[in-house]
């Protein structure tokens, strides 16, 4: 049974040390099904990852396909001598924090803050990796029902019946707080509210159900070839004994 996980991720640091880091993760590479070709592009690619980070073998020794439902934003200039990029994505039985642990020591440059929603059991974890130093932060129980009743009260739900809209609010509020939560204390003394990212303005990449229709036409494409093949091959004559 496949585990799904939402992912979003951000690497901050000087602007030339991320800017780099946004070249060496993305891909662009043709990709071919049933004689049609064209360019996948994949800006937070795995292949990139386990170049920056070969240690990553030791967490899976192939490389995993990369993340379905992909976003990725620019480079952002944040006071002038730090810059960000983020990537939001979806991975299916593959937890990002375990590649970015040896990610994270092989550009201790560069500051990675993620946080992750497992869509099976509900739950946010965030956590902050700069070189070999690593924090977590788990979204605690009564922070879930402090959200569901908010969405009850604003949805108007007659009672604790599931609702589709309400969930998917419901999810995009906890991990709003879970990758808030690493710059809350500074912002509040400094009398800021804690930022709030918008994660819907970007076309996502290598969405999930496109993905599944090309891997059944792949395999439809593999199957007629393979039959014809065998159509094409002479009969052997039997030869009675």
């Amino acid at each position: 049974m496949a585990v799904d996980y939402l992912h979003r991720l951000l690497v901050s640091g000087k602007p030339a040390g991320v800017r780099a880091f946004r070249d060496a993760i993305y891909r662009a590479y043709p990709r071919t099904i049933a004689g049609e070709t064209w360019t996948e592009i994949a800006p937070f690619s795995f292949a990139g990852l386990y170049e920056l980070a070969p240690a990553a073998r030791r967490v899976e020794r192939d490389i995993p396909d990369d993340p379905y439902d992909l976003s990725a934003w620019l480079v952002r200039t944040v006071g002038g001598e730090r810059a960000e990029i983020r990537y939001q994505m979806h991975t299916r039985n593959l937890k990002l924090i375990d590649f970015l642990r040896p990610l994270a020591p092989a550009l201790p440059r560069l500051t990675f803050t993620l946080s992750t929603l497992c869509f099976d059991d509900s739950s946010v974890a965030s956590y902050r990796l700069h070189g070999r130093s690593e924090q977590k932060w788990r979204l605690p129980e009564h922070r879930f029902d402090f959200h569901w009743e908010r969405a009850r009260k604003k949805f108007r739900l007659p009672g604790y019946d599931p609702d589709e809209e309400a969930e998917h609010w419901v999810e995009q509020e906890m991990l709003a707080e879970a990758f808030s939560h690493w710059d809350e204390a500074g912002r509040v003394r400094r009398g800021r509210a804690p930022r709030r990212y918008r994660w819907w303005n970007e076309m996502p990449l290598r969405d999930l159900d496109t993905e599944r229709k090309l891997c059944l036409a792949e395999m439809g494409f593999v199957l007629d070839e393979s039959a014809a093949t065998t159509r094409s091959q002479p009969k052997r004559k039997r030869v009675g004994i």
